[in-house]
């Protein structure tokens, strides 16, 4: 209950002095807003955005571990070639890309959740079935 009135009496404290999004107790930022965007990167090589390993789903990091580990796979068409039909990736010698399924937890089988590796080690990852891409970078 106190935590309630003193949360209230701050908002009330807020409106009074006109503290809105932009400003604190009526006093602009001395900095830039942040924009999320500012934070996301991509990569030289490929011209795609990144994703961190760390920023995988769990079942996409375990999915990971296996191909490092050559398998086995629960699909059998994991480690099947990858042609690349939109061209989103760096252009390579046809085979050059292996595509591996990710289970969404609680899905199906059918999932839009894919990594494809390259020959290079080079790992892209999409989860709207092989429509945008991003590039896996520790």
């Amino acid at each position: 209950m106190r935590r309630r009135a003193l949360w209230l009496l701050a908002v009330a404290a807020a409106t009074v002095t006109g503290c809105g999004q932009d400003t604190l107790f009526g006093a602009p930022p001395p900095y830039p807003a942040l924009d999320a965007q500012a934070f996301d990167t991509t990569d030289d090589a490929s011209g795609l955005r990144t994703i961190a390993v760390d920023d995988l789903p769990a079942t996409a990091v375990a999915t990971l571990a296996l191909v490092d580990a050559g398998g086995p796979f629960p699909r059998a068409d994991d480690g099947s070639p990858f042609s690349d039909p939109s061209g989103a990736l760096p252009s390579r010698a046809p085979g050059s890309y292996r595509q591996y399924s990710v289970v969404q937890p609680g899905g199906t089988a059918d999932s839009p959740w894919h990594l494809v590796v390259g020959d290079g080690g080079e790992v892209y990852w999409t989860e709207d079935g092989f429509e945008t891409f991003r590039r896996v970078v520790d």
